[in-house]
């Protein structure tokens, strides 16, 4: 196991420009990708305005109050920070710094 780690630490000091080269080209094109995945699936808010029926659901959810606009937006900082360090936070320092980085 050693012969094959050190094998692959003298291709990596041989080739470092080619696994450069490939790292920029591989990251953006995979950054696209993602966002492209994220945003399939979405409506954007111009096409649910253009829909009269849809008009209730954003009228409900911009009329709130100040405190259920703020629990609102902790309650999906939370949800996104579980998602990110899932059900347990890695340490509270960890997820302090998600909270924070949030608002």
């Amino acid at each position: 196991m050693l012969e094959l780690w050190n094998w692959l630490v003298a291709w990596a000091d041989a080739h470092q420009g080619i696994i450069s080269l490939i790292a920029l080209i591989v990251v953006p094109i995979g950054a696209v990708l993602a966002v492209a995945h994220a945003r399939s699936g979405q409506i954007t808010v111009a096409e649910e305005l253009a829909d009269r029926t849809s008009w209730p659901s954003p009228i409900r959810d911009y009329r709130k109050g100040r405190s259920e606009t703020y629990l609102t937006a902790i309650t999906r900082v939370l949800a996104f920070a579980r998602r990110v360090y899932g059900p347990v936070p890695v340490s509270w320092r960890a997820f302090n710094t998600c909270l924070t980085i949030a608002f």
